[in-house]
């Protein structure tokens, strides 16, 4: 379904875009007004929310491999720098258990970090402090990213009681999912909240979906 809507939206938005753009060209910037910049932004932000579908679309299975956690959120957090200095954000990660191994696949793993951390910018303030802590959860590793709050007011994603919430409908929060219970994790969120703040990602340490296995890499 995604996909065939992402097809039916690609070719008007390639019209509009294009005389959009057009116009743009023909005015120069000066001359462009705040109108006609929105609407080369309105596209601009279109086309970026359709490349996200195709990747969505396209999101393969999983071929996990064994690997530290606590190193792939890091190696996220840095990856997106340049993403928290604009926001003047500060990410702080706490580890709080030595078993940080677990079966995924770092590729899709890292995206689905980098998915959460993009909903989160949206409603963080500007210089605001981003604690994230990993710690055991009976046989999961759990990620918070936020403060702590009592899990069993967290839902998944999908639940019922977050429908109502406009941050639900967020594809990045649905790739992230998709790739979580791909792996046999699960996405969790706080209904009381306003925003996609605090998350909740639990990783199984065993491998749990039947599936390719790639052979274990050195921690």
């Amino acid at each position: 379904l995604a996909q065939a809507m992402a097809h039916e939206l690609r070719n008007p938005l390639m019209i509009i875009g294009g005389l959009v753009r057009r116009i743009a060209r023909k005015l120069g910037n000066e001359e462009l007004g705040e109108p006609c910049a929105a609407l080369v932004s309105s596209v601009e932000r279109m086309e970026a929310i359709l490349r996200e579908v195709d990747e969505f679309v396209s999101i393969p299975f999983p071929l996990v491999r064994l690997q530290r956690i606590d190193r792939l959120i890091t190696e996220e957090i840095n990856q997106n720098r340049q993403h928290w200095q604009r926001r003047s954000v500060s990410p702080l990660l706490t580890v709080m258990t030595p078993y940080v191994i677990a079966p995924v696949d770092p590729r899709l793993i890292r995206k689905a970090f980098s998915m959460v951390f993009r909903e989160i910018l949206l409603s963080l303030p500007q210089g605001s402090k981003l604690p994230m802590s990993i710690q055991d959860r009976d046989n999961d590793l759990e990620i918070l990213m936020g403060e702590a709050r009592p899990r069993e007011h967290f839902c998944d994603l999908h639940d019922a009681e977050l429908q109502s919430r406009q941050f639900s409908s967020s594809l990045f929060l649905d790739v992230a999912h998709k790739i979580l219970t791909d792996h046999g994790g699960s996405l969790l969120l706080d209904p009381r909240s306003h925003a996609a703040f605090p998350v909740i990602i639990r990783l199984p340490r065993t491998y749990r979906p039947e599936g390719p296995l790639a052979p274990a890499a050195g921690g």
